[in-house]
């Protein structure tokens, strides 16, 4: 059987998780540095870096768009066998999606769970549907739920139809509709408290729990189990999330209730840090920065995330400076060559440039 874990997606900075790009950009640099006979002739911006720049910047256009008490939209999809499924072949009946993400360890585990956690309710009016977008993963789709011994229906949402409706924005997204065709509960993504969390929600959306009991059995037991640090940490995560699916505000707001919950976190501070820099809110990085170093002066995630605020604000030889000193300490090694490789663009040094350009590629490929 094929590896399912080979092409699992990492979070990384938004140049270096295609090195297809920092391939263009060594071969635009080569044959800059080739032609390059007139030392005062000005650098132009590279193209390939304004155009990932730009789109970096771009707004997303996925929100959530149902809530909790609406109706669920209808749809209507293929699944792996071919057959075709819509909304109303659940009328009357209390219906499960999961909608799933192609070779993603979180969304594996949440199929794997959601279908034992529906066994138990196998004599009650419940189906379980399992929904992705990924078209040309019907193979590793079948190899996993064969090994997870998984025999609901897995449909595609053909041109994401239904994915824009709900206005999804993790995966897996879990939604519980009740027998009235409206969304009774939402658990976006996967947490160790997904199978308590999934067995709580279908035992109320099927009549066999109250509200009042509901209540109980979540929302005070998670207030009283979770310690600050753990809250903190949960937030950070969705932070993550958020980020990843371009949704920046509703990340700094978790990441500022995270640092509320644990103020002395460095990692925290560090995502808050790293996501000002992406909102080019250079100053307000630098105050993080600041402290975390002022705390330890060695600390070398923070080094590399001030060479890059000071890169970003035109400061050259102290974010060289600072980013050489970050190399020596091995901080995220190819996003340091990466920016220092564009400081000497700038000035023009195109055969430094194009060398630490190759050494972040060479650094990511072996990853």
């Amino acid at each position: 059987m094929k590896n399912l874990h080979t092409h699992r997606q990492q979070r990384g900075f938004y140049l270096l998780t295609t090195p297809v790009l920092l391939v263009a950009v060594l071969v635009t640099l080569s044959a800059s540095f080739a032609n390059s006979q007139n030392p005062q002739e000005p650098v132009k911006a590279n193209p390939v870096i304004v155009q990932a720049e730009a789109q970096e910047r771009a707004p997303a256009d996925h929100l959530r768009r149902i809530r909790v008490g609406e109706t669920m939209p209808d749809f209507k999809l293929t699944t792996t066998a071919g057959k075709e499924i819509q909304r109303s072949d659940y009328t009357g009946r209390c219906l499960l999606v999961v909608y799933l993400s192609a070779e993603q360890r979180n969304s594996e585990r949440a199929a794997a769970d959601a279908m034992r956690v529906v066994q138990k309710y196998a004599d009650q009016d419940l189906d379980l549907l399992f929904i992705t977008a990924d078209f040309g993963h019907e193979e590793y789709f079948d190899a996993y739920f064969s090994e997870a011994h998984i025999n609901a229906p897995l449909g595609f949402d053909s041109g994401h139809d239904l994915y824009s409706k709900l206005g999804l924005i993790v995966f897996p997204s879990t939604l519980v509709i009740g027998a009235d065709g409206n969304l009774d509960h939402v658990i976006l993504t996967r947490r160790s408290d997904y199978s308590y969390l999934l067995d709580s929600f279908l035992g109320h959306s099927l009549g066999l729990m109250s509200e009042e009991t509901l209540e109980q059995r979540i929302v005070a037991p998670s207030m009283t189990r979770s310690s600050p640090k753990t809250l903190a940490q949960r937030h950070r995560e969705a932070a993550r999330l958020l980020q990843d699916n371009e949704l920046l505000k509703g990340a700094e707001q978790e990441l500022l209730l995270a640092t509320s919950l644990d103020p002395l976190s460095t990692p925290i501070r560090l995502d808050l840090a790293d996501l000002y820099l992406t909102q080019q809110r250079y100053a307000d990085a630098e105050v993080l920065l600041t402290t975390i170093l002022q705390e330890d002066e060695d600390h070398r995630g923070a080094r590399l995330l001030l060479g890059i605020s000071r890169f970003q604000t035109g400061q050259l030889k102290e974010a060289e400076d600072i980013l050489r000193g970050a190399l020596v300490m091995n901080p995220n090694p190819e996003r340091t060559h990466y920016y220092l490789g564009r400081i000497y663009e700038q000035r023009n040094e195109l055969k430094k440039a194009t060398e630490h350009y190759r050494i972040a590629l060479e650094r990511l490929i072996v990853k």
